[in-house]
């Protein structure tokens, strides 16, 4: 998705603005197995959009103290957040229902898409054309031995070393949006890779729905506005709210 934000995330990002008065910057990227590249890719973007909003729109200098920038990725592109993490570049980030998984969970993952996109729910047991193909693809894929890079356990290792090894002197609080019926979500694992530190709050909201929440898409017949708006409050929260401890905070789908 994240490849084609405007088409998915426009409606989350205007309502958003709309809700806290921030600029919004969706960043594409090319979708690869090398989520390093990717990572990078989105950065540069971001900084280059940056550049052009103090020069064009009167945005202050992102190296500005008065000038705030958070980081929001859902899925992957939590995971690409977090690769940057030791940049000192972001005042707080949210990942929403971030995925940090290899090649096989990645294939379930599309499908699960592509069950959403014929009304139907990840639990759905079908046996179409487009899951044989996924099927072989597969298992090509573990033949070859691909992999995505860095692999899910690299990942938590680089999130375990620059927790323990950098001053978090600008990155004041990371939240994840975990989602009930979401079984391709990694919050727990990435939550306990971050450690406890002092210099870094970190918090979970737990939310009622998928791994598809943050997207609204009419014209594929994903999303609700109602779902949708449960997810913004919960952004909000994680951007205004003062940092918490180091503790989990559930949140129910009614609050």
């Amino acid at each position: 998705l994240g490849t084609v934000p405007g088409a998915v995330y426009s409606e989350l990002l205007q309502r958003l603005a709309d809700v806290t008065g921030l600029g919004c910057v969706a960043t594409p990227y090319e979708l690869s197995l090398d989520h390093y590249a990717a990572s990078y890719e989105t950065r540069r973007k971001l900084d280059a959009a940056l550049v052009a909003a103090h020069k064009t729109r009167d945005w202050p200098q992102a190296n500005s103290d008065s000038f705030p920038i958070f980081g929001l990725g859902h899925s992957l592109g939590a995971k690409l957040l977090l690769l940057q993490l030791d940049n000192h570049f972001y005042n707080r980030i949210v990942c929403c229902a971030p995925n940090n998984f290899g090649i096989q969970d990645s294939a379930r993952l599309f499908r699960s898409f592509l069950l959403a996109l014929n009304g139907k729910n990840e639990n759905y047991d079908d046996n179409t054309l487009w899951q044989n193909v996924l099927d072989v693809a597969l298992s090509a894929a573990q033949l070859a031995g691909v992999q995505v890079e860095p692999d899910p356990e690299t990942t938590l290792q680089f999130l375990s070393r620059s927790a323990n090894s950098v001053d978090y002197n600008k990155t004041e609080l990371i939240t994840f949006l975990s989602f009930i019926d979401d079984r391709l979500d990694s919050t727990n694992d990435l939550y306990d890779a971050l450690g406890n530190r002092r210099q870094l709050k970190k918090n979970v909201y737990r939310l009622a729905g998928g791994h598809l929440e943050c997207v609204y898409a009419p014209q594929f017949g994903l999303g609700s506005i109602s779902a949708l708006d449960l997810v913004i409050n919960m952004i909000y929260r994680a951007l205004t709210d003062p940092p918490p401890g180091p503790s989990l905070l559930p949140v129910s789908g009614a609050q």
